[in-house]
């Protein structure tokens, strides 16, 4: 059961959206939990974009400051949308790599969050795209289940390991195949990622894409080729939620332009593993 709560404050914080860039006095649910109370000076002028006033606080104040979850002002800019505090920043010597309480760097935030000019910003000033956080993701892996194609490109483009695996040993490839994010699936085969590469329980992507009622997004049906021949399930791999009602469904954020609707029932079964988004 606690391992199952974990699983779905995972999912929650993947899945959350960004605010309103004026709403700092409420919780932030793009993964971070803020108030404004909480937040010193210079951390509320990134979040809120307040451009003057961080210059004001910068003759004072250290740039790389943390606050009590070690996230700094440059992780606020990235994941509030930004761009021009984020430069600002950058320029001022904020370090693009210092990591938060869960291990999460500036760029994985801004990605996170779908800002992609905050990304393009720390990618031209020499931020890592092969930082993993506690789950052992990487930025592509965010970039890989929004889906976002343009920020997937360039992490590429900087030097991200394609195939990196999680802790579950899921692969970027293996996020957007159990997405059912055709179009990514086939980015990624095109820039050469290992359509044989498994998880911990010895599962490839193929067999990923084996979702009920999904999408046949399977690499070979993307036009990768057929990979070995997929395992059965490990017991315990699936969790099925079900309802009273055999058709009831649920929405689910709008991520991408996208909003998703899952169904919960008997004949439904959702997978929970690859840390990232269960």
């Amino acid at each position: 059961l606690n391992q199952l709560k974990s699983l779905q404050k995972q999912k929650n914080e993947m899945e959350g959206l960004s605010p309103s860039p004026s709403d700092t006095s409420s919780v932030l649910s793009a993964g971070y939990q803020l108030q404004d109370k909480d937040l010193d000076k210079l951390h509320r002028a990134a979040y809120s974009g307040d451009v003057s006033k961080i210059k004001q606080l910068l003759r004072k104040q250290d740039v790389n400051q943390q606050d009590n979850a070690s996230r700094t002002p440059l992780h606020l800019a990235c994941a509030n949308g930004q761009t021009d505090v984020v430069s600002m920043l950058v320029e001022n010597h904020a370090k693009v790599n210092l990591c938060d309480s869960e291990n999460r760097s500036p760029l994985m935030k801004a990605i996170q969050c779908q800002q992609e000019s905050c990304a393009a910003v720390l990618l031209g000033h020499n931020a890592d795209p092969n930082v993993v956080d506690v789950n052992g993701n990487a930025a592509l892996h965010f970039a890989a289940r929004i889906p976002s194609i343009t920020i997937a490109s360039q992490l590429l483009e900087h030097g991200a390991d394609i195939d990196a695996p999680n802790k579950d040993g899921c692969t970027p490839l293996m996020l957007a195949t159990i997405e059912n994010n055709e179009e990514m699936v086939e980015f990624l085969l095109r820039e050469g990622a290992n359509i044989n590469s498994k998880d911990v329980n010895e599962r490839t992507a193929p067999f990923s894409a084996a979702k009920p009622g999904g999408k046949n997004t399977s690499p070979k049906a993307a036009g990768g080729g057929g990979g070995e021949r997929d395992k059965p399930p490990v017991p315990g791999a699936e969790i099925a939620f079900s309802t009273t009602d055999s058709n009831a469904e649920r929405s689910r954020p709008e991520v991408g332009g996208k909003k998703h609707v899952w169904r919960e029932g008997k004949k439904n079964t959702f997978f929970f593993f690859c840390g990232l988004f269960c």
